[in-house]
């Protein structure tokens, strides 16, 4: 599903497109192996990606608005 060298962006394409967009103006949150990744900021992102392996679950949750 991802390049060996993925971005945020793409992370974020494959969710949308398998997903679509989160509802009601909410943003989603990715977590692997129990940690939240910044789904935000490419940089720190960048940094925790190494978590992202093959055969890893990355979880997709969408942010409650007001929950």
């Amino acid at each position: 599903q991802l390049s060996d060298k993925f971005t945020l962006d793409e992370v974020a394409k494959v969710v949308t497109d398998k997903l679509g967009k989160p509802e009601n103006g909410g943003s989603l949150r990715y977590i692997v192996k129990g940690k939240e990744f910044s789904a935000d900021d490419p940089r720190e992102f960048e940094g925790q990606k190494k978590l992202i392996t093959s055969g890893v679950t990355v979880y997709v949750c969408q942010r409650m608005r007001r929950g």
